[in-house]
């Protein structure tokens, strides 16, 4: 089996102390309904990976909470992360400028990308809260943010700059990856990831990216080498992105092209290197020795993305 969402991670936030607290019955005033929930999810699950011959996760955060919390006992487990082929074209400065043209984007115009759903969960209402610094001393910025979802909820959000805030609605993925060339940073802000797939495609076209510290997210890039990072605090019992501390990393590659540019390449590099199509075969082929080797079939499975089918 491989795991690539757990309901309880998500309604946590990937607050993993908490759910230690949870667990341990420590948790203030009693475990209220929604803790419950999380504490039958998570062992059920545990449950269900200790039947198994093997068990793969897309990323070492969540076998690390499986092992401290629930003793997994699976005969095998592997961390395979997810990957993409790549399909990365260089374009030529000239080339960058004619798509500028085409989407009536001028050549001056610095842009902050972020693609994802509209979600709470995506970190979105702190991306736009960073901008709003940014734009006081880079006034010539846009935020493009590609995807679908509540938009009356984040024009409201966007309130006092929605001329520098452009809402693209879902592209075709011809589309995102033109943005992804012309852009100069993707933001991948989440407040909880699983693995982070818009991240790895941002590396793949040489993209710097800032992403938060948690989940598959601080796994995917290292920080001030293949992009940067910014924490997830947990303030008033709620978690969030530290706004100031994202808006001085976004005016920090606006004002140094060449830490950019650099970010971009090395993020590539470990794109290819981690998440190339390519390396998720060879791991593939790995886990499923793995399998052989145990001499049983009956309780192993694959559930990959339908990219990957």
């Amino acid at each position: 089996m491989v795991s690539h969402y757990n309901d309880w991670s998500f309604s946590l936030l990937g607050d993993y102390s908490k759910l230690g607290k949870i667990i341990n019955g420590s948790a203030k005033g009693g475990k209220s309904i929604t803790e419950n929930v999380i504490l039958k999810s998570f062992k059920e699950d545990i449950k269900m990976i200790n039947s198994l011959d093997c068990f793969i996760c897309v990323a070492r955060h969540t076998m690390n909470v499986y092992a401290k919390y629930g003793n997994i006992r699976a005969k095998e487990t592997a961390i395979i992360h997810n990957a993409i082929e790549d399909t990365y074209i260089t374009l030529s400065k000239d080339e960058k400028l004619q798509l500028r043209k085409k989407y009536l984007i001028e050549d001056s115009v610095k842009i902050i990308l972020f693609a994802g759903r509209l979600d709470d969960v995506k970190g979105l209402r702190y991306i736009i809260q960073a901008f709003k610094n940014v734009l006081t001393t880079h006034p010539n910025t846009r935020l493009f943010i590609a995807g679908d979802g509540d938009f009356n909820q984040w024009m409201k959000e966007s309130a006092d700059c929605w001329s520098k805030i452009i809402f693209t609605g879902r592209l075709e993925k011809k589309q995102l990856f033109e943005f992804y060339s012309i852009a100069d940073m993707g933001v991948v802000c989440s407040l909880h990831e699983e693995f982070g797939l818009v991240a790895i495609e941002m590396m793949m076209h040489e993209l710097a990216i800032i992403v938060t510290q948690t989940g598959g997210l601080d796994e995917i890039i290292e920080n001030g080498i293949s992009g940067l990072k910014v924490p997830v605090i947990t303030k008033e019992e709620k978690r969030q992105v530290d706004v100031n501390n994202l808006s001085d990393k976004m005016m920090l590659l606006l004002d140094n092209s060449a830490m950019s540019k650099e970010l971009g390449k090395n993020g590539r590099k470990r794109f290819l290197d981690k998440f190339e199509l390519s390396v998720f075969k060879e791991k593939k082929g790995m886990a499923g020795q793995a399998r052989h080797d145990t001499g049983s079939y009956s309780a192993f499975f694959f559930c990959f993305p339908i990219n990957f089918v």
